[in-house]
């Protein structure tokens, strides 16, 4: 049986450099058996998920290549790691003492896309507020044009951080 580490801490044997930091130091282990059968054990904070719903952690889950595996919804795993890995063929050009690092490409959320987008739809609506309407110093006005205005900022914002 061939057991893979896989996290953000550099002593795994697939690195996953996540600047979000959501990805566990030590996310999960992906075990081949003698058998050939794959299972994967989740012991991180984030989850683990297999074809989008999320494993129970701490319990070993049977899986194949043709499953898609994604760590803290933010790296997805390539089974071609493991392929190379088992065939033991090098996969990077590097000192033989040092483990290779992957850099695994985050998936972008389409709910922070359209948080953003509907943050500029707000902060717009807010701009023509202010151009039809005049600037009025009433409270009345200025919550009528400040609030979407603030809305549309907030939410931009927050989509902003959440990339």
């Amino acid at each position: 049986m061939k057991t893979y580490k896989i996290g953000r801490n550099p002593d795994n044997d697939i690195v996953i450099n996540d600047q979000s930091l959501r990805v566990s130091r030590y996310h999960a282990l992906l075990s081949v058996h003698d058998n050939r059968t794959i299972t994967i054990f989740d012991q991180s904070t984030n989850g683990t998920y297999l074809n989008g719903g999320k494993i129970k952690s701490q319990v070993e889950i049977p899986v194949s290549t043709s499953d898609s595996i994604v760590f803290a919804k933010t790296a997805q795993l390539d089974w071609s790691l493991i392929s190379r890995a088992s065939n033991q063929r090098p996969t990077i050009a590097a000192h033989e003492s040092q483990k290779p690092i992957y850099s695994v490409t985050p998936q972008r959320s389409k709910s922070t896309s359209t948080m953003k987008t509907i943050g500029w739809i707000l902060f717009v609506v807010g701009i023509i507020g202010i151009f039809t309407t005049g600037i009025c110093f009433t409270f009345e006005g200025i919550c009528a044009v400040s609030v979407p205005i603030i809305g549309g900022i907030i939410l931009i914002v927050r989509a902003k951080n959440k990339e």
